[in-house]
């Protein structure tokens, strides 16, 4: 059950082979494992490697929210309190923020969470193009509306909230895809 309907065909009604062509393992590229936080607890953005485990920025969040003021610290207490509802502690601690919008972007009954939480907090995407020889950022709803063929998700940004003097930010997120019991 799972996702693993997505990589046997299930999902789509297709059979896959039983082996892809290739494999390239992007384990040893820090930059797609890496969070950066830059700005503080009140203005944090946040640029996440695909390749990093939802665990990992879900501590992150937390993190954040934890250090923040009550009233300033509302986005990061949000992002780690819906990224908690995405799977369980054992797929988060593996599963990529990366490969959870992938699948979102390839097969369109893949309900994400992720991704609903990237489009509401305005991140963009890093993408890489070498047929291009470079990188292009991309809103996440657009996410799904490129051809991955020769592409490859380097990061996502969330960026800090835009706000006035004395404004607040309140975010509020609803599961989008059932837990599995």
């Amino acid at each position: 059950a799972g996702v693993a309907k997505y990589y046997n065909g299930e999902a789509y009604g297709a059979t896959l082979p039983p082996n892809p062509p290739a494999m390239i393992d992007l384990s040893s590229i820090d930059e797609m494992q890496t969070i950066v936080v830059s700005g503080d607890s009140t203005t944090a953005s946040i640029s996440i490697g695909a390749a990093t485990p939802l665990a990992v920025l879900l501590r992150t969040a937390d993190e954040l929210g934890a250090t923040a003021s009550l009233k300033d610290g509302h986005r990061w207490r949000a992002v780690a309190a819906h990224l908690k509802r995405v799977a369980n502690h054992q797929v988060r601690s593996v599963g990529t923020i990366g490969g959870n919008l992938m699948l979102a972007s390839k097969f369109g009954s893949f309900a994400s969470d992720v991704n609903l939480l990237c489009s509401l907090l305005g991140a963009t995407a890093t993408v890489a193009d070498p047929s291009k020889s470079g990188r292009k950022t991309v809103e996440m709803p657009n996410l799904h509306t490129l051809n991955w063929d020769k592409l490859l998700l380097v990061g996502i940004n969330l960026p800090a909230p835009e706000l006035k003097a004395g404004q607040r930010e309140l975010v509020f997120t609803f599961k989008e895809s059932p837990l599995a019991r």
